[in-house]
């Protein structure tokens, strides 16, 4: 599933996708190389529960998949991880740091596989 997600957003940013090393993906645009993380995320009250720990990379990818409306969201890594504690994130403090945002719809009969591997693809 990494490499099918990985795909649609490079082709969505108009990037040209390097290669996939789950949950990480390479990408190219205008000559810059970006480390992007795909993390699954969980809306719990007024909070989003991260399913992984957020790694060292340029940017974090993060898919609510039970969320409606805009539920794949961009954020720069390092201003994610300064508004998240012990794998929360306040709803609003992650709105201030999005850079960009879709909605993609995610069908599932056990919506739990899309978190089976501790919430990473």
């Amino acid at each position: 599933m990494i490499e099918t997600m990985a795909g649609l957003l490079s082709l969505e940013w108009g990037a040209e996708l390097l290669r996939v090393e789950p949950p990480i993906f390479i990408t190219r645009q205008n000559g810059k190389t970006h480390r992007i993380q795909i993390l699954f995320g969980k809306i719990v009250d007024k909070r989003v529960q991260l399913m992984y720990h957020v790694l060292d990379t340029d940017w974090v990818c993060l898919i609510l998949p039970d969320k409606e409306g805009n539920n794949v969201v961009l954020c720069k890594t390092d201003e994610l991880k300064q508004k998240t504690v012990a794998h929360y994130v306040n709803i609003y403090d992650l709105a201030g740091v999005i850079k960009w945002k879709t909605e993609l719809f995610f069908k599932s009969e056990n919506p739990d596989l899309l978190y089976a591997s501790g919430g990473s693809l």
